[in-house]
């Protein structure tokens, strides 16, 4: 049996799977299971993008069961006009649908995360808006309530995470299966064996402070043995990345 390491890199968060399979594993079985596949993809993109020590902003957006079939092109929208707002040309978004749980409830909460700081989404309108009122501002654009808040790391996980599961356990989720949003993000960066091991050894990982060490049975590696490099603490909240 040959050992196989596997490193992805999310920038916050780097995982090592290490196990021995006389076949070459491309994917293990979590990453491309349904639905822990797709769950797994948007805790690293998160960790990858959105993960660090900048105040960014998250905007809830409300919007009517009954318009969530525009919802690409309200985000759209919505994203230029932050473009506007912010002076920023490119931005980088991700957004989580969170589907009602009976098709009777009229309210579709987006949770959109963008790379603009809190202090920067008006910073081209001249302080003709204040930051007290920038929700009002904001929700004038988007045509419905909107929420602005600055979660901290483990909160941001939580509420994305969170949108995602209700979403799919929804009992209308089969009519809007598309509830994942997401443009310029930047992909974790996978290596595999020597390229891994040389990874570990010229960024120093084993400094990183915090550490979470794991062994999980995997349908397609078999036994895998899981390590998570952090520069934060995220144990709690990426235990199904392993």
């Amino acid at each position: 049996m040959k050992k196989q390491t596997k490193l992805v890199d999310c920038s916050s968060a780097v995982f090592v799977y290490d196990f021995s399979n006389r076949n070459n594993i491309k994917e293990l079985d979590f990453e491309k299971s349904y639905p822990l596949a797709d769950l797994t993809n948007l805790k690293r993109l998160i960790l990858t993008n959105f993960f660090d020590d900048r105040l960014l902003a998250t905007f809830t957006l409300r919007i009517p069961f009954s318009e969530y079939g525009n919802i690409d092109s309200r985000l759209q929208v919505f994203i230029n006009q932050l473009k506007k707002s912010s002076g920023c040309s490119n931005i980088k978004y991700l957004a989580v649908s969170e589907l009602p749980s009976e098709k009777d409830e009229p309210i579709v909460y987006i949770n959109l995360i963008t790379d603009l700081e809190i202090y920067s989404l008006t910073e081209a309108l001249n302080d003709e808006i204040s930051k007290e009122n920038d929700e009002d501002y904001f929700g004038e654009l988007w045509g419905n309530d909107v929420f602005i808040d600055v979660p901290t790391q483990k909160e941001l996980l939580t509420v994305f995470i969170s949108a995602y599961n209700k979403s799919i356990n929804s009992r209308i989720y089969n009519r809007f299966t598309k509830i994942i949003f997401k443009s310029r993000l930047q992909q974790p960066i996978v290596l595999w064996n020597e390229e891994a091991d040389s990874f570990i050894r010229n960024k120093n990982l084993f400094d990183h402070p915090y550490h979470r060490s794991d062994e999980t049975f995997d349908k397609t590696a078999g036994f895998v043995i899981v390590n998570e490099y952090s520069l934060y603490d995220t144990s709690s909240y990426t235990e199904e990345l392993g």
